[in-house]
């Protein structure tokens, strides 16, 4: 009899050999710069073994594991990476400000947020609190507008 593995359980490995990989990168670090990416792997380590239980424990259910992958499943995370990658290029393109808006806006769009106005307020909220804790708060120089910028010095 072949025993059915739920597809958790390797996506949690994945994910802990992800972990460990970094972890190891982090090693030749100083100690305060190697602190946070050692928090977050840590985080992630521990969610991550969550997942490996979960799937340990899905596997053991008498229920049916359907592993299959079909187009229709990728359907939605293959249309969110294409998302990515216009912001991706966007922001190469506009800067962090005017990406991040627009990506914002177009996958609440595509995710059926059908309120413009919950929209609107959510997209220019988050931005404007970025805005106020990076640059104003931090002094950290997010203002760079990509190509964009040189394109107005262009015209001017």
């Amino acid at each position: 009899m072949k025993t059915k593995v739920h597809q958790d359980l390797f996506i949690g490995i994945g994910i802990i050999i992800f972990c460990a990989a970094f972890f190891i990168k982090t090693i030749n670090l100083p100690s305060e710069a190697a602190l946070f990416p050692i928090m977050t792997l840590g985080m992630l380590a521990i969610l991550a073994l969550w997942i490996v239980w979960d799937g340990i424990r899905k596997s053991k259910s008498k229920t049916d594991i359907n592993n299959s992958l079909s187009l229709a499943k990728l359907k939605v995370p293959f249309i969110t990476f294409l998302f990515i990658s216009g912001y991706v290029a966007l922001f190469a393109l506009t800067g962090y400000f005017i990406a991040t808006l627009v990506f914002m806006i177009l996958l609440m769009r595509y995710f059926r947020m059908k309120s413009w106005r919950q929209i609107l307020l959510i997209s220019t909220g988050f931005i404007f609190i970025i805005y106020i804790m990076f640059v104003k708060q931090l002094n950290v120089p997010v203002l760079n507008f990509g190509y964009l910028e040189q394109f107005v010095y262009m015209l001017q």
